[in-house]
């Protein structure tokens, strides 16, 4: 039967196990509290118009209803997708305020435009595009990415062949070093 080791006539001690770490979860880091200052701003503008101007303040809120929408469905943080519709919705909606504003009866004017498809089809054709540029953008930017890859790709397989027909299939070879 053999005998357990022994370091210098004693026994040796059974190793130390080491601390485990500890279990105890990790603090989740706080979510970010979502700014109310957006939609304060926002409310308090349309107030403000639907005291001193109530026909800007109709065609704004109708003219900007996918911006709302987008509002609504953008969780991300930053909300990219707001953003994007809404400058674009706005630079659809903000002519036809204009025209009310400088009009004579801005009532009349707005039952004119509103009975319009043609503005309609502008501010909502601003905004689809604003939706477009939103979820095209990462395709179109995936695009040039690749064809740019690709471009480097062949510019570094013609320097390899270069290389191979200067030093030989030698350099072809990669081997690499075990450990």
């Amino acid at each position: 039967m053999a005998k357990p080791p022994t370091a210098a006539g004693k026994p040796l001690a059974p190793a130390k196990a080491k601390p485990r770490a500890s279990t105890k979860a990790k603090p989740a880091k706080p979510k970010r509290q979502t700014s109310l200052l957006g939609p304060f701003i926002f409310t308090t503008i349309l107030v403000l118009l639907a005291v001193t101007a109530m026909p800007i303040c109709i065609l704004l809120i109708a003219g900007m209803i996918p911006t709302i929408t987008a509002y609504a469905v953008d969780q991300t943080e930053r909300r990219m997708l707001t953003l994007t519709v809404g400058a674009l919705n706005l630079a659809g909606v903000v002519p036809f305020c204009m025209q009310l504003w400088f009009s004579a009866d801005p009532m009349q004017g707005l039952t004119q435009l509103i009975t319009q498809p043609w503005v309609w089809m502008v501010m909502y054709m601003a905004a689809g595009i604003g939706w477009l540029l939103h979820f095209g953008m990462p395709v179109a930017v995936a695009i040039v990415l690749e064809q740019s890859l690709d471009v480097r790709k062949s510019k570094y397989v013609s320097i390899q062949k270069r290389l191979k027909e200067e030093w030989g299939d030698d350099v072809a070879l990669v081997t690499v070093p075990e450990e």
